[in-house]
């Protein structure tokens, strides 16, 4: 007994090999981009996890140095824990140190959503010349947000600062005592840092509001760069 030949259904005899091979290449590129885009595609949520666990861990380093007492304020205001309108989550801690530590506030702020944000901020309090501390990143589908300054606690005539850095020849007492204080300054803190805020990379980011505000109260490490939309840009944030 020798079987007929099964027939081929019209469908398969109206299409040439050419044809199927056609439609299997279309179909194979259809997949392989859909996986590029599932791989690739950058999210401002996916930003939050690498983000709060450097902020945790600067903030845990800050704690075990100062005695730093828990406030109510964040939950008194309703913002311990808030929802943001694109359909984000986010969460305000605070504290003080009252006595020689001088720490007015220290407050801890994380927003995961559309529009992630990781904000740390130290304001020490008029007894001490330490430098405030504000870092703060911001993560959009467009780009990455990097701000950081360790702000002076006096007006030493940054705001003056050239260019090329360097400030105009002092013409009044003033000036001179300017020239001094932050000469001082530099050695005791800003030497030291400089190196590692110069090294955040990006371009400026654009004025925001009160911008003359900012370059009053800056100093002349500050940072405030706008990185592009990547997994690399907000490794570099988390360093």
């Amino acid at each position: 007994y020798v079987p007929e030949p099964r027939a081929r259904p019209p469908y398969l005899l109206a299409a040439s090999p050419e044809r199927w091979q056609r439609r299997a290449k279309m179909r194979a590129a259809t997949v392989v981009l859909a996986c590029l885009a599932s791989t690739t595609a950058f999210a401002p949520r996916d930003a939050a996890k690498p983000l709060f666990a450097a902020q945790d861990a600067a903030l845990a380093k800050i704690r075990a140095s100062l005695p730093l007492e828990d406030k109510d304020y964040p939950a008194s205001l309703g913002l311990d824990a808030f929802s943001t309108p694109d359909g984000g989550s986010g969460a305000l801690r605070s504290w003080e140190a009252p006595g020689p530590a001088n720490i007015a506030w220290c407050s801890d702020l994380q927003i995961e959503g559309d529009t992630t944000v990781a904000s740390l901020t130290v304001w020490c309090a008029p007894l001490k010349d330490v430098p405030h501390l504000v870092c703060r990143t911001t993560v959009t589908p467009d780009h990455v947000d990097a701000f950081v300054d360790f702000r002076p606690r006096a007006a030493v005539g940054y705001e003056t600062r050239l260019d090329d850095g360097s400030y105009p020849e002092p013409d009044s007492r003033e000036a001179f005592m300017n020239k001094g204080n932050r000469a001082d300054l530099d050695k005791r803190f800003y030497d030291g840092v400089a190196e590692l805020c110069a090294g955040v990379g990006g371009e400026p980011a654009p004025a925001r509001g009160l911008a003359e505000l900012e370059t009053l109260a800056a100093s002349p490490v500050a940072v405030d760069a706008r990185l592009p939309a990547s997994d690399e840009s907000v490794a570099k944030c988390a360093e």
